[in-house]
């Protein structure tokens, strides 16, 4: 084999790996983009969620706000804050948002109820200080009828005369309020949050059933990245975020926090990562099986490649090496083998020289078809009878034979029985032998055999009567 045909293989084994490097690196590239735009999609869901839930609470909490001020402008219009019609308005109101029911606050800090008189509530409820803020929700506080219940207020004034003379309000149960929050979302594994970001107060949490303060997670288990006062940033500065925990139980759990128009409020939902890249997961995970069964086909190509390459070569070593007619080794491989042999022998090597009788005139009188079974027929014979060396046609009708450490007898016994299996089938060689024992030179042993060659055709032409030498 030459090195350049193994130079032009190596080239091509080259090429094909890096073309399947490139295409693996191509489909590496495009699986990280899709697997970096699906996550921006789930980060995007889970924002969608809050802000969701944050204008539906805007919008709530907006119509509640203008219902107290038309009830507020009744009131107004009545003679007395404290009449009969104004308690009334009180007792028959019924509830068409969040607010549960409605009370009114009195100078000298008291309160009218629905269906109770009038009580005093002073330490509870600040006329001056809930009248100075005007318009204004409240942050959570203790309900006056029920002490173990937690609500928020959301204030209206009542105005007579451009004076505040009252200020209505509407109860806004928390417990009530969570059970609006709950949401089928992430298939209902989606806890929602109402933080007060002044206090860190917990007004609605659905997750848990009592309502806490951020304060208590202190001790809760970061996550790599993230820390409790990163948590505190996101909760009581005015900036969205996402802040992320370990839990027992889910591996990974997030926080994703949006500042809402009202007062100083958050708007939370916690969620397993898990749940909330449910979706990138599963995308991620049929990327990596398609890269794997890619790879795996390419590595099967590749292979297919490398043994394609093989056989060609072998193909392509066995054309360079081989006579195409004969099938034995040609000149090339003689002339690039022939120093080899004393370095492979431990005795002797003898060099077997033989020249086809007649080819030329079976060539002329029977055809190049019927030479050419003649030269193959020489040639298959030789070969057997030199098995465990090497044969190689050198010429037209010249064939050489090596063998290696046998002695001069057994190879002329090769010899004539070769002779006669061809004259048997009616074809006839001339033949010459050259033996050396170590050390050997080549170039006289190979004339040697070819004189003694030579010397047997002139007498196979002498005794058929034609010389043609």
């Amino acid at each position: 084999m030459t090195k350049g045909m193994l130079d032009n293989q190596n080239r091509k084994i080259v090429i094909t790996l890096l073309l399947m490097m490139v295409l693996i690196g191509l489909s590496g590239v495009v699986s990280w983009k899709i697997s970096r735009m699906e996550r921006e999609a789930c980060w995007e869901e889970l924002h969608q969620s809050v802000t969701q839930i944050g204008n539906q609470l805007e919008v709530k909490i907006q119509g509640d706000r203008e219902l107290l001020e038309s009830i507020a402008t009744i009131i107004a219009g009545l003679d007395s804050v404290e009449s009969s019609e104004v308690q009334n308005i009180i007792n028959r109101f019924y509830p068409q948002t969040m607010i549960s029911y409605i009370e009114i606050l009195l100078p000298g800090d008291r309160v009218m109820l629905p269906s109770k008189p009038i009580q005093n509530v002073e330490g509870l409820l600040s006329f001056e200080e809930e009248a100075a803020l005007g318009e204004h929700i409240s942050g959570r506080s203790v309900d006056i009828r029920h002490k173990d219940r937690m609500v928020f207020r959301n204030f209206v004034p009542i105005e007579k005369n451009g004076k505040v003379v009252a200020m209505l309000y509407g109860v806004v149960d928390l417990s009530s309020l969570s059970k609006q929050f709950r949401t089928t979302s992430y298939g209902g594994q989606m806890a929602t949050y109402l933080i007060d970001g002044d206090t860190g107060d917990f007004l609605v949490d659905t997750l848990h059933k009592r309502l806490g303060n951020t304060a208590e997670f202190k001790d809760q288990k970061q996550n790599t990245g993230y820390s409790y006062e990163s948590k505190q940033q996101v909760v009581f500065d005015e900036v969205e975020g996402c802040y992320v925990v370990a839990s027992n139980d889910e591996g990974k759990y997030l926080y994703y926090y949006e500042p809402i128009s009202i007062n100083n409020w958050r708007v939370a939902i916690s969620i397993s990562d898990g749940v909330a890249f449910s979706r990138l997961n599963q995308i991620n995970e049929l990327l990596i099986r398609f890269i794997m069964i890619e790879g795996a086909f390419l590595a099967v190509y590749f292979i297919w490649i490398l043994g394609k390459t093989k056989n060609e070569l072998l193909e392509k070593q066995k054309l360079a090496e081989n006579d195409v007619l004969t099938g034995l080794l040609n000149r090339n491989c003689y002339e690039e083998k022939l120093t080899k042999y004393p370095a492979e022998c431990k005795e002797s090597v003898a060099c077997v020289y033989a020249d086809v009788n007649g080819l030329h005139e079976v060539n002329n009188t029977q055809g190049h078809e019927a030479g050419d079974r003649m030269l193959q027929t020489v040639a298959k014979v030789m070969l057997d009878s030199f098995l465990e060396g090497d044969v190689y046609r050198v010429g037209g009708d010249e064939f050489v034979a090596f063998a290696k450490d046998l002695t001069e007898d057994h190879i002329r016994g090769r010899m004539e029985l070769m002779e006669a299996i061809l004259k048997e089938r009616g074809y006839y060689v001339s033949m010459g032998m050259g033996i050396q024992e170590m050390p050997v030179d080549m170039e006289s042993l190979i004339k040697t055999a070819e004189k003694e060659m030579y010397q047997e055709k002139d007498r196979y032409y002498v005794q058929l009567g034609e010389n043609r030498r």
